[in-house]
């Protein structure tokens, strides 16, 4: 797996922030050591930004970017400081090199993050919404596609901008920002949200969901690429999420591997926890897996297993 890095990201900061630039710079000298690392020189291309996000809404974050002292916040989460726009442009751009250097396993470490930004409004600490931005330029190449959403929470953005043809597979916490992702959302689309209520899931338990829902769901529609938000907000240490994650990774990717995949960061806000996740996902893609030693709740077990009936998925 190569792991591609732009320095532009830390234009886009705010130190006491949770989405800040020491997420990756802190983590950075251990991921050229132990991580086929390429730092990448783009070209700054707006074009992509249009194709997804309304004018409007574009020349709104450019000029307050353009404006601004210090910081400012959209919402109550997203705040913008005078580099965001670029580093926010060039972070969907460098998702787009991920794809564009055909490449079986990419890692863009794309931040700001994207997938709660909508058409016309950001959401969640995303500006632009990378992931949609990719999709759109995947299918101008006519290949089939499935994103898969593994942060903590819900892709709302990314769900609400993707075509029909496109299957969206999400999973994550159940009543928690952005308060969307319910099982029955599927606006007449492709998609399949698993909502999961229970804090301290383990890996046996979220790799469960994995393997009874999401993995048939894959082979079924056996995409040429798939595209996966990837957030580490779902580790045990992590200190926006409450879930007990440290290993699945690892075996969700085995699994994964004979597909060709690009990431994009998503959430994490412990840097170890991107570190040690993106380990473990290598780990996965190399052929390796791990025997989980936790158990599976019954509740949880039966919850799952009534979605994937209602899915309508066989099991493998």
């Amino acid at each position: 797996m190569r792991i591609l890095y732009f320095k532009e990201h830390v234009l886009h900061n705010l130190p006491y922030h949770p989405e800040n630039s020491s997420r990756i710079e802190s983590i950075k000298e251990d991921l050229k050591k132990d991580f086929d690392f390429e730092e990448i020189t783009l070209e700054f291309n707006e074009d992509i930004i249009e194709k997804i996000h309304s004018e409007r809404y574009i020349r709104k974050i450019k000029k307050l970017c353009e404006r601004v002292e210090r910081y400012h916040f959209l919402d109550a989460d997203t705040y913008i400081v005078r580099g965001t726009y670029k580093a926010a442009v060039l972070s969907a751009n460098l998702l787009i090199e991920a794809y564009e250097m055909s490449k079986k396993h990419v890692f863009a470490l794309t931040r700001p993050p994207g997938h709660h930004a909508k058409r016309d409004s950001q959401g969640g600490f995303c500006i632009f919404n990378n992931v949609a931005i990719l999709v759109n330029r995947i299918l101008e190449d006519g290949r089939k596609t499935l994103v898969l959403d593994l942060d903590y929470h819900h892709g709302n953005g990314t769900q609400e901008l993707l075509p029909s043809n496109v299957t969206y597979i999400s999973i994550h916490k159940f009543g928690v920002y952005p308060g969307t992702g319910l099982y029955y959302e599927r606006d007449g689309k492709d998609i399949y949200n698993i909502p999961l209520e229970e804090e301290e899931i383990n890996d046996a338990e979220y790799f469960y969901a994995f393997k009874k829902i999401v993995l048939p769901i894959i082979y079924e529609r056996n995409p040429d690429v798939i595209v996966v938000s990837m957030g580490f907000d779902g580790y045990k240490f992590d200190p926006i999420g409450d879930w007990s994650l440290e290993k699945v990774w690892r075996n969700i990717f085995k699994e994964l591997r004979d597909f060709r995949i690009v990431f994009a960061l998503e959430g994490g806000y412990n840097p170890i926890g991107i570190y040690e996740g993106l380990k473990e996902i290598k780990e996965g893609l190399d052929g390796k897996e791990i025997q989980f030693k936790e158990s599976i709740r019954e509740d949880y077990r039966r919850y799952i297993d009534d979605l994937a009936k209602y899915f309508g998925i066989k099991s493998l």
